[in-house]
């Protein structure tokens, strides 16, 4: 289910990145640690911080109560992103 976000300018879109501040949720976020989005992503926690220092996967935000928090939606957006890129894999002849 896609989640409905109100921008500043009032109107909505599906699936918007948040601004800090910017965005009042109709329906409540569900957040991640970085064990869950590694967990959810088939990474090592190590790999998801490579990624996201080579710009390749989106950075988490930092929360005022400590910890680093992923959305769980701009989790799922990536995973989907990656997967409709990937190329098909193929078995090698036996």
């Amino acid at each position: 289910m896609q989640r409905q976000r109100t921008n500043s300018n009032g109107g909505t879109a599906a699936g918007m990145a948040p601004a800090a501040g910017d965005i009042r949720e109709i329906e409540m976020a569900q957040l991640l640690a970085m064990k869950d989005v590694a967990e959810r992503v088939g990474y090592s926690e190590s790999k998801v911080y490579q990624l996201i220092r080579g710009r390749q996967f989106p950075a988490g935000r930092k929360m005022p109560t400590g910890g680093v928090r992923w959305l769980e939606e701009e989790v799922d957006n990536w995973i989907m992103q990656t997967y409709a890129q990937a190329q098909e894999a193929r078995l090698a002849p036996v």
